[in-house]
């Protein structure tokens, strides 16, 4: 994601924008075509399962309201992505290359078009990379729990193997008498 949204702006050279190259063009877009299609649209399928699917096994009403309304649980609980998957297809609907789709140089963002929805697809660049970093972080914690799981079941473990050590040395001790 960062790599693709971190060549919004490719310099100016007195007023006039610098030539981007046929291989920085082609490899941003590429880049943003991968977004789109994997991170769009997984997240597409995944919450069109939940909200298909995920009221047979969740409640449909959340207990408490935002602002006297009811919101379904299901989005309460994946509200990130939720967010992250209105931000990436509005960053679809605003990108520069797409808007210039017709224009020369091909995959090209800088053209009439293109400059008039950056500021726009900038802000929404910049929200986007912050909810990535904010679920990046909740990955983190859920890493930090598997590692101090993998940490207590080896302490836990050592202590269980002891156990048996002892106990089948007391089973050969007085098993033989």
């Amino acid at each position: 994601y960062t790599l693709s949204q971190s060549v919004l702006d490719n310099g100016t050279v007195r007023g006039e924008y610098a030539d981007e190259g046929a291989g920085t063009r082609f490899a941003v877009a590429l880049c943003r075509s991968f977004i789109y299609f994997v991170f769009l649209g997984s997240h597409m399928v995944t919450h069109i399962k939940l909200a298909l699917y995920g009221n047979r096994t969740e409640s449909i009403e959340s207990p408490e309201g935002v602002g006297g309304m009811k919101i379904p649980s299901i989005i309460s609980k994946h509200a990130m992505c939720y967010t992250l998957a209105v931000i990436l297809f509005a960053l679809l609907a605003r990108d520069p290359i797409v808007n210039c789709l017709g224009h020369s140089p091909m995959l090209t963002q800088h053209c009439p078009e293109g400059e008039t929805v950056m500021p726009s697809y900038q802000v929404l660049s910049m929200l986007g990379a912050l909810n990535l970093y904010i679920l990046a972080s909740d990955y983190c914690v859920f890493s930090i729990r598997i590692a101090a799981f993998a940490f207590m079941f080896n302490r836990v473990m050592s202590e269980v193997m002891l156990f048996l050590f002892g106990f089948a040395v007391l089973l050969l001790a007085f098993g033989t008498g």
